[in-house]
């Protein structure tokens, strides 16, 4: 294809270009949905409080299904599950059009209709937010959160009731349900068009570990319990995810309520605006939210990525306090366009913060534990944002609105250490990507050549690399720039001490490769050989309470390589590092290169350059000759 500007790079990836038709097709019909959904009340007499009990259906579904769902989309391939919400939105949309065609409607079916909705929309979010990174790679993934960010309020809250409005201004509400339909099957016929993609999970592998484990098999049922609590588990135990959702809860608790319930209020009282002022507002939040997501999305992913998320969402509240004070109409506009900014442009950080950083195993559990806080404390902001108004008076809660989230958001940021965290696990730079492009700049100002030529001229005789892995390496280097190449060892040398005897070099001169589980994410440290981690002073400089060693699944799910030969480079996500300063006494250091037999020559600059990491001093603890090291 040819090339597309940044924002639109995932849709040169033929599944992801099915998956965002499918989007657009769904977040059409659910626009539709909304304003005929309105109207069809009205048209059955019905009033306030029966638009109410009909739209909450739709919320009680979404809340009773989005934590299964987040299960499932871990455990059914997610584009079955895609097509069974699009299938169920189908069913219900065309029987409620056809029973109002036909005369038949009557508000309970409406009743009923919303809350299958509800129910099957609960089931997507979580599936399409684990499928998006199995059908792209990590650095499109900021992209298609981008586009998401963008069409989601074009599609939902614009162009879907606007044509609505039309179709029922023409004919009838009855008209605009099969609008309605007619859209979701446009859905069904794509995502039976997308090719299957493969659960980023092995479920088979798990049942042989309970196994040989003597664990007895799970009924499907418990199997699926087990999985939310795991997800839970998970949660707690990663600091910056519990952070971050935590601190989401009371912001959405803080804001939504005088966002959705009291803005027309204030509208009203403080300029005399009526529903044409009040959508000015609703679309003023909408297209800056679009046009904010479209330029993250245009970006690289900032390096302080956690800092700047949540200060775009506590420091984006802020123009909420001028709703208790506004007196004319653009400055609610103003203010509604910096507040939908900003919760937008974070909103798309967070989405791929996510696909990034969390397991693929595990990604459809947080994100259902992700949608389930926004669903479970909307209707509480909404409910408490009337009467404190009557306490406090509007403006003092807007002012609340306004102001809390800022703090708060400096208090989540202190707590959680995530200035550590971020820059322990930096997502901006992935090995053939920009840290390639230092190193090749590096090697520009500096001619260097990447080694002594002479303990290279000992290994001259070797074989070059076959295992897939170790080729891997190898093409990441080239690609990178790097003087020197992958070798094969005559054996397996999983100690930094078998290494250094082949090679014929200082034991100090091997980067052992040592992978430590940090609160459930990895994290990377090259260390001399003739170095043991001080992993009490490591979780210091981390900002965190302990670091433990990673196990032999967790290694390899994370780098995709088996422990004594991990790599530097070439892991399915950028992982953070640490770099031992010790190594810069050598003039020519060597890491393992995929596989325990397979080593290459690099430089202590160069690991930097190559990983991006950071220099530390781990620890002077001398290594027993021949200690197993673990990653080597």
């Amino acid at each position: 294809m040819p090339t597309l500007p940044r924002a639109l790079s995932p849709l040169r990836h033929s599944g992801y270009r099915w998956l965002a038709a499918a989007l657009v097709l769904s977040l059409t019909s659910s626009g539709l949905y909304l304003l005929a959904l309105v109207w069809q009340v009205i048209e059955l007499g019905g009033g306030p409080a029966a638009l109410s009990l009909v739209s909450t259906g739709m919320a009680v579904g979404m809340l009773l299904t989005t934590l299964l769902g987040g299960a499932l989309a871990d455990r059914v391939p997610q584009r079955r599950i895609l097509l069974a919400v699009a299938v169920a939105e189908l069913a219900a949309t065309s029987t409620a059009a056809g029973l109002s065609l036909a005369g038949l409607l009557q508000l309970w079916h409406l009743a009923a209709t919303s809350l299958l909705i509800g129910l099957a929309q609960g089931l997507y979010y979580p599936a399409y937010s684990a499928l998006v990174p199995a059908l792209l790679p990590a650095d499109d993934l900021l992209a298609a959160n981008g586009l998401e960010g963008f069409l989601r309020p074009l599609l939902l809250q614009a162009a879907g009731p606007a044509v609505a409005g039309a179709i029922v201004a023409a004919g009838s509400p009855g008209m605009a349900l099969l609008a309605t339909a007619v859209a979701a099957l446009g859905a069904v016929l794509v995502l039976l068009r997308m090719p299957a993609t493969p659960l980023r999970r092995d479920l088979a592998a798990e049942a042989a570990q309970a196994e040989a484990t003597g664990r007895r098999a799970r009924h499907p049922a418990v199997a699926v319990l087990v999985d939310v609590r795991a997800g839970f588990a998970y949660m707690a135990a990663t600091p910056w995810l519990l952070s971050t959702l935590l601190f989401a809860s009371v912001l959405v608790l803080v804001v939504i309520g005088p966002l959705e319930v009291l803005t027309p209020f204030a509208l009203r009282n403080q300029t005399g605006g009526g529903p044409t002022e009040h959508s000015l507002v609703l679309a003023s939040f909408g297209v800056a939210g679009a046009v904010a997501s479209l330029a993250v999305a245009s970006r690289r992913l900032p390096r302080r990525y956690l800092t700047v998320m949540i200060m775009l969402w506590g420091a984006g509240c802020v123009p909420l306090a001028v709703f208790g004070a506004a007196t004319q109409l653009w400055q609610f506009v103003v203010a509604a366009a910096v507040v939908g900014a900003t919760f937008q442009g974070a909103g798309v950080i967070w989405g791929t913060l996510l696909q990034r950083r969390v397991p693929p195993a595990m990604l459809g559990r947080v994100s259902s534990l992700d949608f389930f806080v926004s669903l479970a404390f909307m209707p509480v902001s909404m409910a408490l944002a009337g009467p404190v108004s009557e306490l406090i008076g509007m403006p003092a809660t807007f002012l609340l609105a306004g102001l809390t989230p800022p703090v708060l958001a400096v208090l989540a940021i202190a707590a959680a250490r995530l200035r550590a965290d971020e820059i322990a696990h930096p997502l901006d730079g992935p090995p053939g990507g920009a840290a390639a492009a230092a190193l090749r700049r590096r090697r520009r100002g500096s001619g260097c050549t990447g080694g002594s030529p002479g303990v290279g001229g000992r290994i001259a005789g070797m074989t070059p690399p076959e295992h897939p892995r170790a080729a891997e390496v190898a093409q990441l280097l080239r690609a990178a720039g790097a003087a020197g190449e992958v070798r094969t060892l005559p054996e397996s040398a999983r100690t930094a001490a078998a290494a250094a005897a082949q090679l014929g070099v200082d034991v100090g001169a091997i980067a052992n490769s040592l992978v430590f589980d940090v609160g459930g994410n990895p994290l990377l440290v090259l260390t001399s050989g003739a170095h043991r981690v001080d992993e009490a002073g490591v979780a210091g400089l981390l900002g965190v309470p302990r670091i433990t060693r990673a196990s032999p699944e967790f290694v390899r799910r994370h780098t995709g390589q088996a422990i004594g030969g991990v790599a530097p480079i070439g892991h399915p996500e950028p992982i953070g590092t640490l770099v031992d300063v010790e190594l810069a006494r050598h003039g020519q250091v060597w890491a393992a290169a995929g596989h325990p037999r397979t080593v290459f020559p690099t430089t202590y600059d160069e690991l930097l350059a190559l990983t991006g990491g950071t220099p530390a001093e781990i620890g002077p603890g001398a290594l027993p000759d021949g200690t197993e090291v673990g990653a080597r």
